[in-house]
């Protein structure tokens, strides 16, 4: 028995995605921003679950996860796609996602 054929035995594959968005992001607004984008890609098996939920609160942001199925042959072009695709529409509704950053600060020191 091959590895490729334990490993692919099932008809559908769950896609988990992990994307950060800022503090001062509503999390409902990005929640059903990630929804719509799901809702609209026709690969992904729209019966079953679609989950957006948040995974982290982390050092530089919300961590949302997002997961979703779809049939074994897609899972790549699909994963890769949604990636794309929730960049985009996170840009479109102004959905800040941040990087890490250190704020210096500096204090002046009379040396006379």
């Amino acid at each position: 028995r091959s590895l490729r054929s334990s490993t692919t035995s099932t008809e559908t594959r769950k896609i988990d995605i992990k994307v950060s968005i800022s503090y001062q992001t509503d999390i409902r607004q990005a929640r059903m921003v990630i929804l719509n984008v799901l809702n609209k890609e026709e690969k992904i098996l729209q019966t079953e679950e679609k989950l957006v939920y948040v995974h982290e609160l982390a050092e530089s942001g919300v961590i949302l996860g997002i997961r979703c199925y779809v049939k074994n042959e897609d899972l790549w072009d699909v994963k890769w796609k949604l990636t794309e695709l929730i960049k985009y529409a996170f840009d479109e509704n102004n959905i800040e996602i941040p990087y890490k950053q250190i704020d210096v600060h500096t204090k002046s020191i009379d040396v006379s």
